[in-house]
């Protein structure tokens, strides 16, 4: 017998399946045949139809079933997989081989299950297709439907004025406290200061640069200086020409201080400071003193503007030669004598404010008080000061000046203790605002009021206390972010006048002036730019300390961050003015303007 045919294949299975019979061994006098696919069958737990069945159909037979569900996978579809069991029977089928991709963009039947809501009659909520027919149309976007619901002008006002209501119950983030924050706390001691006035009193300085203080001490030291009405921190945040340095700054001129102790006279006024009874005095009210260079003028600097106006009232005194000469002794102690001056002459005071002075008038007021009288006078270009007796009734004055204008305030100078009259008072009257909104347009109503004073028996003198007319610059309004533009425009202020001085503003900073080789580097590049102009005589370019601080010595150092730049004439300062004004230089905006040369000279930067 040929058995051939019947060898097994390479997987264990026989080549003919219907044919062949393998004699596997004899049993009483013939052959045993046994089928292994029966065999098979009798042992499957899936019965007669399962896998003989199966196997013996064609490819084509088989897929068939699977279309018609005679497939096994057709038992877990019908919910008996285990998996269906976790599902709760929400089975999403996967998607027929012959389904396109535009039947599953423009048909719902793969969306059926994922939500009711088109169940409960919602249509806005129904599914849309993302796409239009992309087969046809291409890939376009179909315009997105507006979810809300259109409202008539009346309801939509309803529905901002309930969402308004509504916001109205939010805390303001201003009151909700941050737990452990440090931003807004202010240290003990300086809640009632402004940061603008805090940064000013030079307690604060930069990150990474020595305290001047122990921050332990800060609030001792902040208590102390607030009992101080003269100090920084109790000023009030704005930019006031009477805030200014020049402000707070007298010349005293046309004194020989070779032969003047120039400390005598220093001595002279705080003296007579001291002893005024108001709160803008201290027993110590000079900030700082030189003499020029040429020994003929003496800079005095005072601690606010208020003791610089009742200095000026001391012009043209007469002092005593002896009292004030300076006195130099040899080797032995001696006292050495020098000639010049004889020593029954005496000194007059001739007292002048800086020309880079500016003074700013009071805000207009609404109506005339003629019954009540203010017991201060602040300085503006309508302060008056009087000279008068100092046995002189206070009561007897008043009505004396009442008969000339109708008086504003009036303040007469008392000593502390005594309360007796010092013989100086300051005084100021009422002018309309309406007739003169500008103050330049009431110089000669107020030039004639001082006229009338000074005809007045009870009165030894009158004059302005802070300008001299046609010379001092006069600020008409407060410089704030209204005024700004136009006080640039010079429309309330005095023009200033041409002079060969000029300063540029914005310019450096004290960090570029620090080191050597850059400062060089400074000083060459801008002679170079400014020698366009014309001829120059002199460049300053005030450089910052040794051991300077930024946040502290730019207040107390003068001109530090400013160039200043002397030329031949007025008219080559004009047009080097109108050439640097608004360009750049090292990423900053330079302005420019006109300086005093008499300042400049003295070394009043």
């Amino acid at each position: 017998m040929n058995y051939d045919n019947n060898r097994p294949s390479s997987s264990g299975t026989y080549l003919g399946r219907d044919s062949y019979r393998t004699p596997r061994r004899e049993n009483n006098g013939g052959y045993e045949y046994q089928d292994r696919a029966r065999e098979r069958v009798r042992d499957s737990p899936y019965g007669e139809r399962s896998t003989p069945e199966y196997e013996r159909r064609s490819g084509n037979d088989r897929y068939d079933d699977r279309r018609n569900g005679n497939d096994r996978y057709d038992d877990r579809r019908n919910g008996n997989d285990r998996y269906d069991d976790r599902r709760n029977g929400n089975y999403r089928p996967s998607r027929p081989s012959h389904d396109t991709r535009n039947d599953r963009y423009n048909s719902n039947r793969y969306y059926r299950d994922k939500g009711d809501r088109s169940d409960r009659g919602d249509s806005l909520f129904s599914y849309k297709p993302r796409y239009d027919d992309r087969q046809l149309k291409g890939r376009q976007r179909v315009p997105t439907q507006d979810l809300k619901p259109k409202l008539t002008k009346e309801e939509e006002i309803e529905r901002c004025q309930k969402k308004l209501a509504s916001l109205q119950k939010v805390p303001n983030i201003e009151d909700i406290t941050i737990i452990d924050s440090k931003w807004g706390v202010k240290p003990k001691g300086f809640e009632n200061v402004t940061a603008q006035r805090a940064k000013l009193s030079g307690l604060f300085p930069l990150p990474g640069y020595p305290r001047p203080v122990d921050f332990t001490k800060l609030e001792g030291v902040a208590r102390d200086r607030l009992l101080n009405s003269n100090d920084i921190l109790n000023g009030s945040s704005k930019i006031d020409p009477i805030d200014s340095r020049n402000s707070s700054i007298l010349f005293i001129k046309n004194i020989n201080f070779g032969l003047i102790d120039y400390l005598k006279i220093t001595e002279y006024f705080n003296k007579f400071l001291s002893q005024i009874d108001i709160p803008e005095t201290t027993l110590n009210n000079v900030e700082s003193k030189r003499k020029t260079k040429d020994d003929q003028n003496l800079i005095i600097e005072f601690k606010n503007n208020t003791c610089a106006t009742i200095a000026m009232a001391l012009n043209s005194r007469k002092l005593s030669f002896n009292e004030m000469k300076l006195v130099k002794n040899d080797d032995e102690g001696n006292p050495i004598h020098q000639g010049g001056q004889e020593t029954g002459d005496n000194i007059v005071l001739d007292i002048s404010r800086p020309g880079e002075y500016v003074v700013q008038c009071l805000p207009p007021y609404d109506k005339i008080k003629e019954d009540e009288i203010e017991e201060v006078v602040i300085d503006s270009p309508r302060k008056i000061t009087l000279l008068v007796s100092p046995t002189l009734n206070e009561t007897e004055l008043i009505s004396n000046i009442k008969e000339i204008g109708t008086i504003k305030g009036f303040q007469l100078l008392r000593e502390i203790g005594t309360k007796e009259s010092l013989g100086i008072a300051f005084l100021e009257f009422y002018i309309d605002p309406t007739k003169y909104q500008k103050t330049i347009n009431a110089i000669p109503v107020m030039q004639t009021l001082i006229e009338q004073l000074k005809e007045s028996l009870l009165i030894e003198d009158a004059f302005f206390s802070c300008i001299i007319p046609d010379k001092t610059s006069i600020q008409d309004c407060p410089i704030d972010l209204s005024t700004l533009k136009k006080l640039v425009k010079n429309e309330h202020v005095t023009t200033h006048p041409s002079l060969r001085v000029i300063q540029l503003i914005n310019i450096v900073t004290a960090k570029d002036l620090m080191d050597d080789a850059n400062f060089k580097f400074i000083q060459k590049d801008i002679l170079q730019e400014v020698s366009k102009f014309g001829n120059l005589r002199t460049i300053k370019i005030p450089r910052p300390a040794n051991d300077y601080t930024p946040g502290i010595s730019q207040f107390s150092q003068p001109g530090l961050g400013k160039i200043y730049i002397e030329f031949d004439d007025e008219e080559t300062a004009l047009n080097a003015i109108m050439g640097l004004a608004g360009r750049m230089y090292n990423d900053r905006t330079v302005l420019c303007s006109f300086y005093d040369y008499n300042d400049f000279k003295n070394g009043l930067l």
